[in-house]
């Protein structure tokens, strides 16, 4: 039996099946891939890319998207790492050639002397549809959600701070507001509310794990409600039998010292009730007297029956 895949593993796997229609989305998705996730060598005029992911489908959209934008050939292979839960690793190798450099010069990642750029390329977060690209392909580059039913967070990773911060202006302009902090030697952008989450997973098109989250928030705000209820319900009994026992605490001394008999009417009836009733709510006490009288009116004669019971 094949080992069960994580939630985070579901979503990318449900973003790398669109392939975005227009080439600058295709651009903006693959020069993030590469960023995120990639090494570029460079030896004399020749660059090698090797790119890096632990998720067949985002490996498959990777090369579909270098086959459409780049008609070269590419070499892939699976690697094992000797972790124990035995996790795939999936090097997409584009080899040192000449013409590679097309390929990169395409997605400006070179700059006039042959160099790679260190800053994020404008070309890519100009227009919506790109910055939504661009948003995608970070999250199935680098990126983690976990599980709803352990709660709600959502992140990605990035190499420098910068590209951090480039990131939470795109999400800014969406009005999707992220944080970010330090994580060893990685900067983390991250999000934690409920809402943020969900409207980033319409943004970049996972509509199918936006039903799956909405259903298990209201399965859970359910569940939360009837909790509150049930605790609400149990508090209020137990202060129910509580103040009963002090009650009837106070009548009981009334018998032994003086006879409940010689209580007025209205108190000796509310006497009779309560110790006949020991559970009852004040409420309910109300309804069994002889003529029904409000909560009030019976949390007053228990009052002035325990004003005679102190007295005694």
């Amino acid at each position: 039996m094949g080992k069960i895949k994580s939630f985070s593993s579901c979503v990318k796997d449900e973003l790398a099946r669109e392939i975005p229609k227009k080439i600058c989305c295709q651009k903006a998705e693959l020069y993030v891939a590469i960023r995120m996730s990639g090494l570029i060598k460079k030896e004399k005029q020749n660059f090698g890319v090797k790119i890096r992911t632990e998720n067949a489908s985002v490996a498959r959209k990777i090369i579909t998207l270098i086959k459409k934008l780049f008609k070269e050939e590419i070499n892939t292979y699976t690697k094992f790492k000797s972790y124990k839960n035995k996790r795939k690793r999936y090097f997409i190798e584009i080899p040192f050639l000449k013409k590679t450099a097309k390929l990169l010069n395409m997605l400006k990642y070179l700059d006039d002397n042959f160099e790679v750029r260190d800053k994020i390329s404008s070309d890519f977060i100009r227009k919506k549809c790109c910055q939504i690209s661009f948003l995608r392909s970070c999250f199935y580059s680098r990126g983690y959600i976990s599980k709803p039913q352990s709660g709600y967070h959502l992140e990605i990773i990035f190499k420098n701070e910068n590209d951090a911060k480039e990131i939470i202006k795109i999400f800014n302009k969406f009005s999707i507001s992220p944080k970010m902090y330090r994580r060893r030697d990685f900067f983390v952008v991250y999000l934690k509310r409920s809402e943020e989450i969900l409207n980033f997973l319409k943004l970049v098109g996972a509509y199918r794990t936006v039903l799956d989250l909405e259903n298990i928030k209201i399965l859970k705000e359910t569940k939360s409600y009837i909790k509150r209820i049930v605790n609400f319900e149990a508090a209020n009994l137990k202060k129910t039998i509580e103040a009963s026992h002090k009650q009837i605490n106070n009548i009981e001394k009334i018998e032994n010292y003086m006879g409940i008999d010689l209580l007025s009417r209205a108190l000796r009836e509310m006497a009779y009730i309560r110790l006949e009733y020991p559970q009852a709510s004040l409420s309910e006490l109300g309804k069994l007297s002889s003529k029904i009288i409000s909560k009030s009116a019976v949390n007053n004669r228990l009052r002035r029956i325990q004003k005679i019971a102190k007295s005694l």
